[in-house]
């Protein structure tokens, strides 16, 4: 099972962080005397300037801000139908608590792709991984960093054993170690088809180097899958659920399991049968992210062969260990496709961009989905309470704005 220990010292120095930081990054917002209370649940903010868009990326930096990037453009024909369109290669930023959007530079980063993955690491530099488009790239398996600071993209070559490239993988920064970590996906086969992985990889920003934790990790018993993604909940751990795979080499089945990584230990954990995932509905294509408090929400998605919508939203509790159904806190976006879920700290807030509409065409309604915590919850780990109030502000791990 898995069993936090409260650490107050350490939590007593985030705290103090927060308090000192020239620009700290809001607590989850509380009701005050005067102060609206928080109301949890969906809203549909104004509508961005960014075009509609699926299958793209989106990450939290942790300090206020949302990035996305490519996807497909599904558009109307002038008959009325839903056809895809261009892989896309724009880059947007969204700055949480002025609710504005700004393009960024595309010089010198990705080019155009559909199911391209956004990570970001302590320093707030932010990576994309893989992707696909239909022309000289394929799979693409480079390896990009953006500056912030700088509005600049490079593309790194690390030297040494690399992934391939692919899509519906999981890409992710953990926190602990300033990592970032890559799972599964589907590659080129060689003969015009696509071969699904299982394998599982390690990005040290500091070396600029990959290691394949393939075979230390235990990933060989995961079951190869397209995913969406893998999120990290600061305490040293991943979490990966359900995706899709071949049946038979024939069709297509949504799996359902639910799978943790230990930093620690280095291992992967099914949690499957220990749990009550059975009673999660497998998918494909949701939305998932991790809260200030550690758990982990599943929203969304498709059922296995279809493009239906799954229309239901589920969090995992990791002290409890088991699943509860929070389909009434994210009705009003539901019936959309999201691909996607980011968590912004600052303002205990998930936030979907984007996804497939009902009639197949592209989104970009952009919607808020307010938590409202009251705060660390009792038996909450030292990470998780740092995160509640401003950030990884414990052994060390300061962003790099409050320095």
């Amino acid at each position: 099972m898995h069993e936090r220990k409260a650490a107050w010292p350490l939590i007593a120095l985030a705290v103090g962080l927060a308090a000192a930081s020239a620009a700290p990054i809001a607590a989850p917002a509380r009701a005050s005397a005067h102060q609206e209370p928080c109301v949890a649940g969906a809203t549909r903010l104004a509508a961005p300037p960014l075009p509609p868009r699926v299958q793209h990326a989106l990450v939290a930096d942790g300090v206020g801000h949302l990035y996305v990037f490519g996807g497909s453009s599904r558009l109307r024909d002038r008959v009325g139908y839903v056809i895809d369109g261009p892989a896309l290669s724009d880059f947007w930023r969204y700055d949480v608590p002025e609710g504005r959007w700004l393009p960024l530079s595309t010089a010198d980063g990705p080019p155009p792709l559909v199911e391209p993955h956004l990570a970001r690491d302590r320093a707030g530099f932010v990576y994309e991984f893989g992707g696909w488009n239909d022309g000289s790239v394929g799979y693409s398996g480079r390896l990009y960093r953006y500056d912030p600071a700088r509005d600049r993209w490079t593309a790194l070559d690390p030297p040494g054993p690399r992934p391939v490239g692919r899509v519906d993988y999981g890409f992710a920064w953990e926190p602990l170690t300033d990592q970032l970590y890559l799972f599964a996906g589907g590659t080129d086969d060689g003969h015009g088809g696509e071969r699904l992985l299982n394998d599982f990889w390690r990005y040290d920003p500091a070396s600029n180097r990959w290691t394949d934790l393939t075979v230390s990790s235990g990933a060989g018993a995961i079951a190869p899958r397209e995913i969406y993604n893998v999120s990290a909940d600061g305490e040293g751990h991943l979490y990966l659920f359900a995706g899709s795979a071949t049946v038979d080499g024939v069709g297509w089945a949504a799996i359902q399991d639910l799978w943790r990584f230990d930093i620690r230990t280095g291992r992967w954990q099914n949690l499957t049968d220990a749990t009550n995932t059975r009673s999660v509905p497998p998918r494909h294509y949701y939305g998932q992210a991790v809260d200030g408090e550690g758990a982990f929400y599943v929203v969304g998605g498709v059922q296995a062969g279809t493009m239906q919508a799954m229309g239901d939203a589920w969090r995992f509790d990791p002290l409890r260990e088991r699943w509860e159904e929070v389909t009434t806190l994210f009705e009003p976006i539901l019936a959309l496709i999201p691909y996607n879920l980011a968590y912004d700290p600052g303002s205990d807030t998930l936030f979907t961009v984007g996804g497939m509409q009902p009639d197949g065409a592209a989104s970009n309604d952009v919607y808020r989905v307010r938590l409202c915590a009251a705060g660390p919850r009792p038996g909450m780990g030292p990470a998780a309470v740092a995160r509640q109030v401003g950030g990884d502000a414990w052994q060390g791990l300061v962003p790099r704005a409050w320095r």
